[in-house]
This record gives structure tokens, sequence and C-alpha cells, in this order.
């Protein structure tokens, strides 16, 4: 298990700005590239994780022999700035695949047994995961003036989204040069008090269609 401290910066996009920034990213900056991964996002049945507003997800990438199981915990998010503390293990595939196939987790944590006396340690039991769904990603990935840009198209129980994503540790000039950037392409920030990350938008998603029934969509 690896621990990292990370402060993202994250921006909602409508589809045109997503479009136009992808056109001028894929036709004029260096090192564009694209790649797709599904994330299962995992909790017990009384909410256990949502409840102490952690993410504790699996992550798989397509055409890649390995995955990453992830816990994510962060403070509150300060505008477009989410800072969090992750911990995560790569894994094979194909283990993470039986765990999704199955609903059963017990392979999985069999494989990182640190990652189950962490959840354990915050009263999560392993035993008791089930998948809420997935939520499926095409990024396609650019450099800014030394930052690396992620450029996010989500779909997941029957939404579909768009979000522009930094990972940096110059949050302030990262978000300074990332906004006159859109501004010189003519693409536009979705107005928000505070971030909200894919995770939130999901379990919001989740939660409104198991009131409604509508929790195999």
């Amino acid at each position: 298990m690896q621990m990292n401290q990370e402060t993202e910066l994250k921006y909602r996009l409508d589809e045109s700005s997503y479009l136009r920034i992808r056109r001028y990213a894929e036709s004029t900056l260096s090192g564009s590239s694209e790649i797709n991964q599904v994330n299962y996002y995992l909790d017990t049945p009384s909410m256990d994780c949502a409840k102490l507003r952690l993410t504790l997800r699996i992550r798989l990438f397509a055409g890649k022999q390995q995955g990453e199981l992830t816990v994510k915990m962060g403070a509150a998010p300060q505008g477009v700035a989410r800072v969090s503390d992750e911990y995560h293990a790569v894994l094979d595939a194909a283990v993470l695949q039986a765990g999704i196939e199955t609903d059963d987790y017990r392979c999985v944590f069999q494989k990182a047994p640190d990652m189950r006396e962490l959840l354990a340690s915050m009263g999560v039991n392993t035993g008791q995961l089930y998948s809420l769904g997935a939520l499926h990603t095409c990024r396609t990935l650019f450099w800014l003036e030394g930052y690396r840009l992620e450029l996010d198209v989500s779909t997941y129980l029957g939404c579909r989204d768009w979000e522009l994503e930094c990972e940096t540790a110059c949050p302030a000039d990262a978000d300074k040069k990332i906004r006159a950037f859109l501004g010189r392409i003519g693409a536009a920030v979705l107005p928000q008090q505070n971030t909200v990350g894919k995770k939130q938008r999901f379990l919001e998603r989740y939660l409104a269609n198991r009131n409604e029934g509508l929790t195999n969509i």
C-alpha cells in the first residue's frame, strides 16, 4: 500500500466547452493521449464509506494487466481545489475483475491486507462490501505550460458529464494559467461554489436512483 497527499483542481464543463478543449489539445498542444478507465465504487449496505466521506474504488484500465484499489479521504473542497490523502495498491486486473464479477471482494483484500486493516480501523467491514455501480471515463491527457491536464467525459447511472482536472503542488499558479487558457479558446467553466468530485456526483445519482427504485441502471 502506498500513501500520498494530492491537490487537484477540478473544473466542471458543458459538452461544448469539453469539445472545444479537446479539439484544441489534439490539434495544437503536445503530448496529447487518450486512456479509458472504469471506476467501481464500493460501500457496505449501511453506507459506511459514504458516512465517513471516503472513496473506496477499484479502477481498471482498458488494455492493462494491472488495476488499482484506492481509499481516498480529504478535507472539504475550497473552490476548485481539493486536497486529499490517497492510499492505493496496484493489483492484477484479473483479481480485481473476479471481485467485481462476483461482488465478493475477499479475494481482493487477501492481496491487499494492509488496505483491509486500514478500512477496519475506520469501522468498515470489507466482508460486507458490494459495488454501487460503475463510472466509465474517457480521459484525454495533455500538457499546458508545465502542467499535465486531464480532460474527462464520464458516464454513470444514466448520466454523462464533463470535467477538466489538474493534479499540482502549485494550485494558485496552475489555476491562473488554466483559466487564462480557457479564456483564450473560448471555453467556459460551469458556475460552482466548491468542486464536486466524481464520487460525490456518482453517489448523489445513486441515492436518487435508489429512492426511485432505479439502482440497476
